[in-house]
């Protein structure tokens, strides 16, 4: 089992919370935030994921603005914590230097379990 939180940060409540209660299902703790604003409370909060998983396009704070201000207040944040992109995005635009893999939407549970297998070393 996965023994550390997941971040999972996108706008779409549907897909958010559908894999937050999917992921328990299969025992792996995970986290939502609706926006970068609202993820970067819980980390000033003292959450310490494991693995984030950040939507680029989101109201308030996009992904992007997320990953700027998280990497100035928590510098080891993509060193020492894997940061996923999910999004719908054309895969012709560049990976920034801080994503360690890129999920494409819609997401498929095959294509998160791999993600999450390949960074966590665990089974679903």
């Amino acid at each position: 089992m996965f023994d550390q939180m997941i971040l999972l940060v996108d706008d779409n409540d549907d897909l958010r919370n559908s894999l937050v209660d999917l992921l328990g299902l299969h025992g792996i703790s995970c986290t939502g935030a609706e926006n970068g604003a609202q993820a970067l409370a819980l980390l000033r909060q003292g959450l310490i994921p494991g693995l984030v998983l950040l939507d680029l396009m989101m109201p308030v704070m996009n992904g992007w603005e997320f990953m700027e201000q998280a990497l100035l207040e928590f510098p080891g944040l993509s060193f020492d914590i894997p940061v996923v992109i999910m999004s719908a995005i054309s895969d012709h635009v560049p990976m920034p230097g801080w994503a360690a893999e890129r999920i494409r939407k819609p997401v498929s549970f095959d294509a998160l379990a791999a993600v999450i297998q390949r960074f966590s070393q665990i089974r679903l």
